[in-house]
């Protein structure tokens, strides 16, 4: 008990030492990280890998005494992970080992290979525990892995992308991340699995490695600069796992390597003891006599088979000698046992043993020796198989082979004889005759009579003669013979081995059938079976027959698919008929049935049923009763047909003629009917209502009967061989649009135009449609008149349109010139109106206004091109002039085409842009003269400021050193320390409002404008430090020629840094991002953009305007001279430059410094 307590202190101490430890060490790389984060990088990757390369070490030097190969195997692996962090600090961004541009991405993609090889190990570790392990191909594997990501990143080129400079993690880093945290749940499932095989201390710590590097991994999907906070606990996160990983393998294989020895001997006598109870139940299961004795010949174990089989119980036979040899026969045993152990056994030994009854039985020995842990020779096992019985059926085929032979000679069907040993067939029979050869013309070889198999049987029986040298099975084939006509006869062979004394086949007896009738006749019968099946299933009709013994139902396969059964999983029966059988006519099959079954009367029904499809299908059931020879029902038979589409064709057929009729009597069309003589047979209400004649005298007239009055359009009789209907009996022939007038019977005439067809049917004779043209004639006649008039008035609009002083043009809607006058072609300068449809359109537009014209044909494809507009045309001279166009749909000679109008408005145009200039010039008049006057007001508030503000401040200050070199009190002391700082802000007041005023700029000189923005972060670092920013800026590979007063320009980059710091106050986190990119939209490189950008708090809408004016700040009182930003302004435009602020997507501003490039 105090050992067990003195331990937990000590692994209480040895906690807090780690932990204690633990803290220091990140509080020291953590301290590192925040001054030069490859610095931190590089110590917290060496001491992963130091910790990685430990493990391998340790684990490596303790393989031997380790009985867990996956210990093994997972130290190992960490040499290859070891290997490849190494390069990854070697090449991390800021170490110079590769190019700038690539550094980030290449540290990422071997962080990603280690990450990945790593997460792989640690799941294969549970796996592989209590495996043996060939660790010299794991160490192939890694070699070879480790190569090939290698090769991938740095020469193949085929790793995708990890991190993009300014974008930050890819896409693949991030989903790979995530990969690896699930591969690592997946690890640590696994080990819970198995968690009974290892230590529990050590799967502890395993399980806490794997989470510990989940949170490393998330953390790692956070970042988007290579420095970034998370960056910085993903590292944390990774030391930790290592460590844990660390402790893991060294408790294991050091601190308590022999629990885990214990713990795996314990499993192992504890599989010993299954495998010995298995041996055990086998043993006594086994249905052969199995005995052990000891080297003595002393029996060890008896099972229940050798009590049966030699009638000895155990509790008789253990301890004691062999009771199954007899006396005499005690020597000759005892140098069979001797024979056994120098030989390490027998296989299939005869012997003749004695039963307790006093009977001899022969025995087939097999036996083998027993050897204790140390490998001492402990004993005998045997197994005993009696084979009395089989020895007496050997030696009674022996006896009748004779018979055999004679049987064979004088038997149709064919006995034989094959000599395994010599592959000689022997025939007893005429199987010369039998197969149309002559007598010794068939080989006794087995390869020749192999020859005469039919080749898609003969690899079959091939394989089938090697088996059988061995196997005693029974030989049981079909296969197809060669005759000498060139056919082939089907056999049936089947045959018995006679073993030798080792119980292997020397020779085999069988018997060969010619079974070729029965083939055919099996085929015939199958050939019928399949087309009845056929023909059941494209009529949809399956049979069934019912017992009337037993009363179950026999179907046959198409019933079982009707009803939408499975043959394999239904069985038929009436439960199962009542099942799919609709349940509104159960009782007209179910009474049907029971009455064929009484009184034997056949039956003829229709039903529905109700398949697990839940559709319905109809069905038509006809049986009959069978009765034997005494008058007695022994069975129904009956068919089923399903009758679903023929139910359906009637159901379609009595709608159709519903349909029909209904269409019939109210078509707006008069339809009559005729048989074949012309006489009328059906007519509807409309015909009747537009003849004027009743239904009884519509039935007594013929088609061409002379009470009909029908008259040509002219007014004249039309003969009856005119009519439509006539003729299209006559000719039997359509017949269409024949118009004649009906005569009435008060004189009123109604116009119809008549179509007729011959009917193809039976009886019938034509079919008549006419409709009433007696209006439409009408309008017809009023139509002639309205063209006439529109003809008159068209004649006058082409003669407006032809002095109009605008231009006319009147096109398609495909846009041909059909019509255009005087006017338009005088706008174009055009001689003729096919000079102007023959000119290109591209040529009559100005560019701009030619692809204006494409959007706006584009539009009318859709109707929605605009009916005002203006285009720029150049005439044929080459002058440019600009029209307004007016466009409407319009009617025109019949058609509607499109008229466009045009009116030259180019000095319209010309007088609006003199009018659009001066007020520009205006404008730009105005903003000079307040810049010049806002220039003077700051000229003179410097000058009255250096002469009544100065002067004072420089006695001031000449006074304050006096009395900073006099003994005062510590409270007057910061009392003129703080006068001493305002009066240096008064005098920085002072120097803005000269630098402001001031326009006389320096000499610029060629410099590079990375080190003004290096100078000013470097200017900046303690502030930036102090308010916690997170910068940004990833300097460009190449030099910025820019022409400069470089302090002027630092001075510049100080006062954007500052106000950014100042905006992001209230915020968290804090970013600066610094950018410097050329133009997009430019094909050369005239300047470059410097852009300054946070996510402070902004600058309102109403203030972007008022920023660079002097003496506006946005800041609280006291933290802002409104000055900084109006001498920047005035500094870049000494530079040849512009600078704006502009809201960005962080909620911050972004201030953006436009400068010309220098050029040599």
């Amino acid at each position: 008990m105090n050992n067990k307590s003195e331990d937990i202190v000590q692994k209480q101490t040895g906690t807090f030492l780690y932990a204690g430890v633990g803290a220091v060490l990140f509080a020291g790389l953590f301290i590192v990280s925040r001054f030069n984060y490859v610095l931190f990088h590089g110590l917290a990757e060496l001491f992963s890998i130091a910790v990685a390369w430990s493990v391998f070490l340790l684990i490596w030097n303790a393989r031997r005494i380790a009985r867990n190969d996956a210990l093994v195997f997972l130290g190992s692996a960490y040499f290859f992970i070891g290997m490849i962090d190494l390069i990854h600090t070697l090449g991390y961004k800021g170490t110079g080992f590769f190019e700038n541009d690539l550094a980030a991405n290449y540290a990422t993609q071997l962080w990603i290979s280690a990450r990945g090889m790593e997460t792989f190990s640690l799941l294969l570790y549970p796996l592989l525990t209590r495996r043996r392990i060939q660790i010299k191909l794991v160490f192939a594997g890694y070699i070879c892995a480790t190569a090939i990501l290698f090769l991938a990143i740095f020469s193949w080129g085929i790793f995708p992308e990890c991190y993009i400079d300014g974008v930050g993690l890819t896409a693949f880093k991030k989903l790979s991340e995530y990969a690896i945290c699930l591969i690592l749940v997946g690890a640590i499932t696994l080990l819970t699995r198995r968690r009974e095989w290892v230590d529990p201390d050590v799967y502890r710590l395993m399980v806490w490695a794997m989470a510990v590097t989940i949170v490393a991994e998330l953390f790692f999907t956070f970042y988007v600069s290579v420095y970034g906070l998370s960056n910085v606990a993903g590292h944390f996160f990774k030391i930790i796992s290592y460590f844990l990983v660390y402790l893991a393998l060294i408790r294991s294989t050091f601190t308590h390597p022999y629990t885990t020895i214990f713990q795996e001997l314990e499993q192992e006598k504890q599989s010993l003891r299954e495998s010995e109870a298995f041996k055990g139940a086998v043993i006594s299961c086994s249905p052969i006599p199995i005995v052990s004795l000891d080297t003595d010949g002393n029996v060890m174990s008896w099972n229940p088979a050798a009590e049966r089989v030699f009638g000895w119980t155990a509790d008789e036979t253990i301890g004691r000698p062999m009771p199954i040899v007899s006396t005499e026969k005690q020597e000759e045993f005892a140098d069979l046992r001797k024979r056994i152990i120098v030989e390490g056994g027998f296989l299939g030994k005869e012997i003749v043993c004695q039963k307790k009854d006093g009977g001899l039985i022969d025995i087939s020995l097999s036996s083998a020796l027993i050897h204790d842990d140390s490998g001492n020779l402990i004993g005998i096992i045997a197994a005993m198989e009696d084979i009395t019985e089989q020895k007496r059926v050997v030696d009674a085929l022996w006896e009748s082979e004779k018979r055999f032979r004679t049987a064979g000679k004088a038997a149709y069907d064919l006995i034989y004889e094959w000599d395994v040993a010599g592959d000689i067939l022997e025939w007893f029979g005429g199987i010369d005759e039998l197969l149309g050869y002559r007598k010794g013309e068939i080989s006794r070889d087995i390869k020749a009579w192999l020859d005469l198999i039919h080749p898609e049987d003969k690899v079959k029986l091939e394989n089938a003669v090697e088996i059988h040298r061995t196997s005693t099975n029974p030989i049981q084939y079909e296969y197809r013979v060669r005759h000498k006509d060139g056919t082939y006869r089907h056999w049936n062979d089947h045959a018995l081995p006679l073993l030798d004394d080792k119980g292997c086949p020397y020779k085999w007896v069988g018997i060969c059938t010619d079974i070729t009738e029965r083939k055919r006749a099996d085929e015939a019968l199958a050939k019928s079976e399949a087309l009845l099946r056929e023909a059941q299933g494209a009529a949809h009709i399956g049979h069934w027959e019912l017992d009337t013994s037993i009363m179950i139902p026999a179907w046959s396969e198409e019933i079982f698919h009707i009803f939408g059964l499975d043959p394999e999983e239904d069985e038929p029966s009436f439960e199962a008929h009542q099942k799919v059988t609709h349940p509104d006519d159960w009782g007209i099959l179910n009474n049907a049935v029971t009455t064929s079954i009484v009184e034997g009367i056949p039956f003829d029904i229709e039903f529905r049923i109700l398949r697990p499809d839940k559709t319905i299908r109809w069905m038509h059931a006809i049986g009959h009763s069978k009765k034997d020879s005494e008058g007695r029902i022994i069975s129904v038979f009956g068919t089923v047909q399903d009758i679903t589409d023929r139910k359906l064709i009637e159901n379609a057929l009595r709608v159709s003629l519903e349909k029909y009729r209904v269409l019939f009597e109210s078509f707006p069309l008069g339809i009559t009917i005729s048989d074949k003589a012309g006489k009328i047979i059906e007519a509807n209400l409309k015909s009747e209502r537009m003849l004027g004649v009743t239904h009884e005298a519509h039935a007594q007239r013929r088609i061409d009967s002379k009470e009909w009055q029908i008259i040509r359009k002219d007014g004249t009789p039309m003969p009856a061989d005119e009519y439509a209907s006539t003729r299209a009996l006559r000719e039997n022939r359509l017949i269409e649009n024949v118009e004649m007038g009906i005569v009435k019977d008060k004189g009123e005439i109604t116009w119809i135009s008549v179509t007729s067809a011959p009917i193809p049917l039976e009886g019938y004779g034509v079919a008549i449609a006419f409709s009433d043209i007696t209006e439409r004639l009408s309008a017809e006649q009023a139509s002639k008149q309205t063209e006439e008039a529109l003809r008159l008035s068209e004649e006058n609009f082409h003669c407006s349109l032809d002095d109009s002083p605008l231009g006319v043009r009147i096109v398609t809607a495909e846009g041909e010139t059909i019509y255009a006058n005087r006017a338009i072609l005088d706008i174009y300068g055009y001689d003729s109106v096919e000079e102007l449809r023959t000119t290109p359109i591209k040529n009559r537009y100005t560019p701009q206004s030619y692809a204006e014209f494409k959007i706006r044909r584009e539009k009318r494809k859709w109707g929605n091109g605009p009916s005002e507009y203006e285009i720029s045309i150049v005439r044929k001279n080459g002058e440019v002039r600009h029209l307004q166009v007016f466009r409407k749909e319009m009617l025109w000679n019949g058609e509607m085409q499109f008229q466009i109008v045009y009116q030259d408005i180019t000095e319209r145009k010309r007088m609006e842009k003199d009018i659009i200039n001066t007020v520009q010039q205006l404008h730009e008049t105005r903003d000079m003269l307040i810049q010049f006057e806002k220039e003077a007001v700051v000229g003179r508030l410097v000058i009255g400021f250096a002469h009544e503000v100065l002067n004072p401040v420089s006695i001031i200050s000449s006074r304050l050193q006096f009395m900073e070199d006099e003994t005062l009190t510590d409270e007057a002391m910061e009392s003129v320390k703080i006068c001493r700082e305002q009066l240096q802000r008064i005098t920085k007041i002072s120097q803005d409002l000269h630098q402001s005023a001031s326009k006389q700029p320096g000499m610029l000189i060629g410099g590079d404008l990375r080190r003004v923005i290096e100078e000013g972060l470097q200017m900046m670092e303690r502030r930036i430090k102090e308010a916690h920013v997170q910068v940004e800026y990833d300097p460009p590979s190449e030099v910025i020629p820019v022409k400069m007063e470089r302090d002027k320009l630092v001075k510049v980059m100080v006062n954007l840094i500052l106000n950014a710091c100042d905006a992001m106050s209230d915020k968290q986190p804090k970013r600066l991002i610094i950018t410097v990119h050329r133009p997009e939209d430019s094909s050369e490189d005239y300047s470059i953009f410097l852009t300054v950008a946070d996510n402070g708090q902004g600058i309102p809408t109403g203030n972007m305007d008022l920023i660079f004016e002097p003496f506006f700040t946005t800041k609280d009182p006291g933290k802002g001279t409104g000055l900084g930003l109006s001498v920047c302004k005035g500094i870049i435009q000494e530079h040849g430059g512009t600078i704006h602020v502009e809201k960005n997507d962080l909620g911050g501003v972004s201030f953006v410094v436009e400068l010309p490039l220098d050029h040599p």
